[in-house]
């Protein structure tokens, strides 16, 4: 709030705390059927939390960097394996032609990586419809 540049100050706003299971009517409105005895079963946060750890899920959270390190476009892949369900693991299915070996993108697209990556996004969509790769 310190730091909102809309001009609201913590003087001027009003904060809730909503805590389980005494959510009031103006936050659980916004979440259609609302019911929190149907996913949680009467349990809390940290109850949930323990039974899912304990039956082998293992970490509940991750960092975006992480996650993100997962789709690394610097893995390439051969058009073959790009052209089939399922993906290699770490593929983002929306740039596709970013894993291919360059070699290959030149055949494909007829233009260099860069050359691609600079062009607007509608044709960026129809090259890749062209290819084979949407």
């Amino acid at each position: 709030m310190k730091t909102d540049s809309s001009g609201r100050t913590v003087e001027d706003t009003v904060f809730i705390t909503v805590k389980q299971g005494f959510e009031p009517p103006n936050f659980t409105g916004h979440f259609f059927a609302w019911n929190p005895a149907k996913w949680s079963n009467g349990q809390s946060y940290d109850e949930l939390k323990k039974a899912l750890v304990a039956g082998g899920v293992g970490e509940l959270t991750t960092s975006v960097t992480a996650e993100l390190a997962k789709f690394s476009t610097s893995q390439k892949f051969s058009f073959a394996q790009l052209s089939v369900e399922p993906l290699p693991d770490g593929v983002d299915p929306l740039q596709k032609e970013q894993y291919l070996h360059e070699e290959e993108f030149k055949t494909r697209f007829g233009i260099s990586r860069a050359e691609f990556n600079a062009l607007p996004a509608w044709k960026k969509v129809n090259a890749k419809k062209k290819a084979g790769l949407y």
